[in-house]
């Protein structure tokens, strides 16, 4: 199992992963996005739960894509998870929020983005990268679809 994150969350998560190594033997690896976009793993299945809606460029969410569908080999699946429609973040999806195709979330210095997705949407751009809509999971607010390369 991969964990693929920036260097900086990376940093941020070091002692979980050495715990859960520690647990759980060389089972699991960790890598950056950077690393993780040039290498070939040819993994049989990707992961990305809560995290398309919280990237705000475009780019950086194909790019992600891309660098999946570069490491899980043909025949693998890919399950992508995002949330939508939920209160908390309806109530804070307003025009003075607004950035980009999202909005600004958090408070003081602290800042995140969201975006919320419809299903026709992500299905749209994950297909962009050669993968084929499969299954709809059936979760409360959630869009949980899994494709197949």
């Amino acid at each position: 199992m991969w964990a693929v994150d920036t260097e900086t969350q990376l940093d941020r998560i070091d002692g979980i992963l050495s715990e859960v190594r520690s647990e759980f033997g060389d089972r699991l690896c960790s890598m950056s996005i950077k690393e993780f976009s040039s290498s070939r793993l040819r993994l049989d299945a990707a992961v990305i739960v809560c995290v398309l809606h919280t990237i705000p460029s475009v780019k950086a969410r194909k790019d992600l894509l891309r660098a999946i569908r570069r490491n899980v080999k043909k025949g693998g699946k890919l399950l992508v998870d995002v949330p939508f429609g939920e209160p908390y973040y309806r109530r804070k999806m307003t025009m003075e929020r607004r950035y980009r195709d999202g909005y600004l979330m958090g408070c003081g210095s602290c800042r995140t983005f969201y975006k919320e997705f419809d299903e026709e949407e992500i299905k749209s751009l994950v297909e962009e990268f050669g993968f084929l809509f499969e299954l709809k999971l059936d979760v409360r607010r959630h869009h949980a679809l899994v494709f197949q390369t």
